[in-house]
């Protein structure tokens, strides 16, 4: 896939779910990755651990930080989504702190998307939650559509989201950020971005390519185990035929 770049974000919590992720990334893709972090450097301890394995770790700068900081909690995620998809220039795939890869993924959405049409406007989503009785490329209607764990951006796609969806001040933004009880997530907004445009389309992969690890909502800090029942790791294992031997007499 040419000029795509792929860009992790990840903010303060547990480090377990970030080592875990960039070691099963490093196992199963040799792409170049970025990182966004959405803190300062100064605020984090493990910057040793962020600067292995990627191309170009980018930290918040002081005047992003102030901005961050004025946000509600629920909105920092849509701060965190647009400034990742801003280091792309082409193609991207964003992905979320707390996955972990199937063997393989990356050529094989590559594989998905070398059939697909008006690749520019797609949407594709390593992620899903639902199950599916069909394998491969399928249509997501964007009404049952949640999660940011991957998600695979066109050029053009990447573009409209950044300027309708990811906009949390100024001109761009669609949907208030001052209240976090009320103010809608990045997936929500992707959702309706999706609704309201027709020119993009949305689709997902099955089985899914990567699998949601995190337990706890980093946002309201609840209890959110929300897996892919499609997701497989690895090939299966070979099953063979049950037999017994026969003693000889």
């Amino acid at each position: 896939m040419s000029s795509l770049t792929i860009v992790l974000t990840t903010h303060k919590r547990d480090p377990s779910y970030l080592e875990a992720t960039l070691k099963s990334y490093h196992e199963t893709c040799n792409h170049p990755l970025d990182l966004l972090v959405h803190n300062l450097a100064s605020e984090r301890e493990d910057r040793d651990l962020l600067l292995v394995g990627t191309k170009e770790t980018r930290f918040l700068t002081e005047e992003e930080n102030i901005e961050k900081q004025s946000l509600g909690l629920r909105v920092r995620v849509t701060h965190a989504t647009r400034l990742a998809l801003e280091m792309a220039d082409g193609e991207c795939i964003l992905l979320q702190d707390d996955i972990k890869f199937s063997a393989g993924w990356l050529g094989k959405l590559a594989d998905h998307l070398a059939a697909l049409e008006e690749r520019d406007n797609a949407l594709v989503s390593l992620f899903s939650h639902r199950q599916s009785e069909v394998e491969g490329l399928v249509k997501w209607d964007p009404k049952t559509y949640w999660g940011l764990q991957g998600m695979f951006f066109g050029k053009a796609a990447r573009l409209a989201t950044i300027a309708q969806a990811f906009q949390t001040s100024g001109p761009g933004r669609l949907w208030p950020t001052e209240n976090n009880s009320t103010a809608p997530g990045a997936d929500v907004r992707l959702q309706r971005f999706l609704l309201d445009n027709s020119a993009f389309t949305l689709f997902a992969i099955y089985p899914s390519l990567v699998q949601h690890t995190g337990t706890v909502s980093s946002i309201t800090s609840k209890m959110k185990d929300m897996r892919s029942p499609t997701f497989q790791e690895s090939r299966p294992p070979v099953t063979w035929p049950k037999f017994q031997l026969k003693r000889s007499r």
